[in-house]
């Protein structure tokens, strides 16, 4: 087996997993980790950080739908199945992965459709002053490359 067999993951789910309730599940992840600044946590309530930590294992689980370990993909409806029906079989999967209620699913969909995204700030880097020396970013001296040949020619 080659390493690249192993890597390689295929995605198997339906385009409106890929293009809807992926992307839900990531904004849900992102809107339950705050604004990223240092201390946005500090002044929320108990039912505020309750409701951030609901975010994160719900958009964590969205956004596993349409994979191999991840909840009924409600775009590829099983035989005989109604959408409706494979949309109340995701949420109900949903909901057990997240350990929270159908109705708490529905809510925090609806809560993350209506809230803008949050892009965490992130700290700039620190700019050094002055650039340093980097030993293998300078250009090799001819010096080794002539030690070599004359090491070689006392050999012979």
């Amino acid at each position: 087996m080659k390493i690249n067999e192993v890597t390689e993951v295929q995605y198997d789910g339906s385009d409106y997993a890929r293009k809807v309730i992926t992307p839900l599940g990531q904004k849900m992840n992102r809107l339950g980790h705050g604004t990223g600044e240092h201390g946005s946590l500090k002044g929320m309530t108990d039912d505020e950080l309750r409701r951030l930590d609901d975010l994160l294992k719900v958009g964590d689980v969205l956004a596993s739908v349409g994979t191999s370990f991840g909840p009924h993909d409600p775009g590829k409806p099983l035989p005989g199945m109604q959408p409706k029906d494979s949309l109340a079989k995701m949420f109900a999967e949903v909901a057990k992965k997240a350990g929270v209620e159908v109705s708490k699913v529905k809510e925090l969909i609806k809560f993350t459709q209506d809230a803008e995204d949050v892009k965490p700030k992130m700290a700039e880097p620190a700019k050094a002053d002055e650039p340093e020396d980097d030993e293998f970013a300078a250009p090799a001296d001819d010096g080794g490359a002539a030690a070599d040949r004359a090491a070689r020619l006392a050999t012979k």
